[in-house]
């Protein structure tokens, strides 16, 4: 099992990147701004007192060291992954899971979690907990699976940060300020 952390900081308050987060024009704007991702969109949407409990959907193209392909994923031109999670809205936080078959079929699990807060008056820091948990027998095939996932999730979520605040910007004219 790996845990690991990434921050981002933004340069709008918590309260509004968390209605970003849930915006479903975000998810079409970072599709165009992805060729990798064939379709992102939220499946369900439900808000229950103090929570919003959401599913989202990514379809993307497989991205995955041939030795992985090769061994687990020699029929796949795309991936689906569900990503079910509850934000609250009154602590702003979030914990999700993520679902795909190709997790399934590699006996893992992939969940995180985060916590948005104001570092000062227009500016926001996400604290992201990622936990990669593989139940694969043999270690050195477990610990080269989970690290390919990490450094995969890092390098999607580096993106994913860039084009977040190129949202920002594009929606609240952030350059200016």
């Amino acid at each position: 099992m790996i845990e690991f952390y990434i921050s981002e900081e933004y340069n709008v308050k918590s309260d509004i990147m968390l209605l970003e987060l849930l915006d479903p024009n975000y998810c079409l704007f970072i599709k165009k701004q992805d060729k990798n991702i064939i379709n992102y969109y939220f499946d369900s949407i439900k808000i229950e007192n103090k929570e919003v409990k959401t599913k989202a959907i990514s379809i993307l193209k497989p991205n995955i060291p041939d030795v992985v392909k090769n061994l687990f994923l020699k029929k796949y031109n795309e991936l689906i992954f569900i990503e079910e999670g509850i934000f609250n809205i009154i602590d702003k936080t979030g914990k999700f899971n993520l679902i795909s078959e190709i997790l399934q079929k590699l006996n893992c699990s992939v969940n995180y979690k985060f916590k948005l807060e104001d570092i000062s008056n227009n500016k926001c820091l996400k604290n992201i907990q990622f936990t990669i948990d593989c139940k694969i027998k043999s270690k050195f095939l477990r610990n080269t699976i989970e690290k390919i996932m990490k450094d995969d999730i890092i390098s999607k979520y580096k993106l994913k940060s860039k084009h977040i605040k190129k949202w920002l910007n594009n929606k609240y004219n952030l350059l200016h300020r």
